[in-house]
C-alpha cells in the first residue's frame, strides 16, 4: 500500500486534518507529508476545509501500470534524495545516486 493510500485511510473519517497531522501519524517530515497531500489534491482525493485544513472527499487510488511505476520511483527518489540531504559520508551519498540510477534504469 502506498503512502498516499495510509493516508487517505488514516483520514477517511476524520473532520479534517493538516500535514502536520500526516507527518506525525507517519513519523515523515513536514515537507514530505504537504508534497503528498499536494499529490492528494491534484488527483481530487481531498480538499481544502480551511487554510491548512484537509478533508478525504475520495479514499481509493487506482493507478495504471505505468503511473504506479512512476510513483514508485518518485517516492524512492524522493526517499533517497531526503538521506541524501541528512548524509556527511560522501561514499554514502554516492551510493544512494549509483542507486538512483539503477531505479532510473529499470523504468
Amino acid at each position: 500500500m502506498t503512502l498516499e493510500q495510509r493516508v487517505l485511510l488514516a483520514f477517511e473519517n476524520a473532520e479534517q486534518f493538516t500535514y502536520k497531522d500526516v507527518a506525525n501519524e507517519f513519523q515523515i517530515k513536514q515537507q514530505y507529508a504537504k508534497t503528498i497531500l499536494s499529490r492528494l489534491k491534484s488527483k481530487e482525493k481531498i480538499e481544502a476545509t480551511d487554510k491548512g485544513f484537509w478533508k478525504v472527499i475520495q479514499n481509493e487510488i487506482t493507478y495504471s501500470t505505468n503511473e504506479r511505476k512512476k510513483q514508485v520511483l518518485q517516492e524512492q527518489f524522493e526517499h533517497l534524495a531526503e538521506l541524501n540531504q541528512e548524509s556527511t559520508d560522501a561514499s554514502e551519498i554516492e551510493e544512494r545516486i549509483k542507486l538512483m540510477i539503477r531505479l532510473a534504469n529499470l523504468f
